[in-house]
């Protein structure tokens, strides 16, 4: 499905229509290099369907699925309940570290955010490491030098409070919680690993499903 018939606009008020691509890695650096022509960001509007398309090609339910966990956020600061654990609990994931900022470095490279952050353990996780590599989000984890978590399944840091914490506000010192969660199953099909397992972002892995890799690590 194309993604075009296209609006970019930059914060420096450049309007870029872009009526059709050759290939879709050429839209995606014509459109992060307007980001950084703009000095920082860039406003997209993409991927418009028919119904009918739109139908075949989403994965149903996120929206929904956003709600309820921001639902779950709120009403557990209301009712003093541990939010970290409720989002868990609506993404049927698992609360897989705890610890403090002890390392982030990170560059603007081609229009990504790129970088590595170290966490330190807290509480019961206590003398262990946490590594996450950055392209944009957390892509894979590792817990002690081993895997943790591999792509597509999520990786997702949180505040105590149950904040989600983006990548271009952590910094060191930050208290955060690590949840996981599986990905939507058409991405752990062979073809979606191929469009974003960890071989496709140049990691030498072969997919484990989070789940297995976490019953390694004795975390479930």
């Amino acid at each position: 499905v194309p993604l075009y018939p296209s609006v970019i606009v930059t914060e420096t008020g450049n309007v870029v229509v872009i009526k059709e691509y050759s290939d879709i890695d050429d839209y995606e650096a014509i459109a992060r290099y307007l980001s950084v022509l703009s000095g920082r960001h860039a406003a997209v509007v993409d991927a418009p369907m028919k119904v009918d398309v739109l139908r075949k090609v989403v994965i149903e339910g996120t929206l929904s699925l956003c709600l309820r966990v921001g639902k779950a956020i709120e009403e557990s600061r209301e009712l003093c309940r541990d939010p970290v654990a409720e989002v868990a609990k609506v993404l049927n994931g698992w609360v897989v570290f705890h610890g403090k900022v002890v390392d982030y470095r990170w560059r603007n490279e081609g229009g990504f955010l790129k970088g590595e952050v170290y966490l330190e353990g807290l509480g019961r996780f206590k003398d262990s490491i946490l590594k996450s590599w950055i392209k944009n989000e957390h892509i894979m984890a590792w817990l002690n030098n081993e895997p943790l978590i591999m792509p597509p399944d999520l990786i997702i840091f949180l505040r105590p409070d149950g904040e989600p914490v983006t990548n271009t506000e952590l910094k060191v010192g930050d208290e955060v919680y690590v949840v996981a969660a599986k990905a939507p199953d058409v991405w752990r099909s062979e073809e979606g690993l191929k469009y974003f397992g960890p071989k496709h972002f140049g990691l030498n892995y072969d997919y484990v499903p989070v789940e297995e890799l976490l019953r390694i690590r004795g975390l479930t």
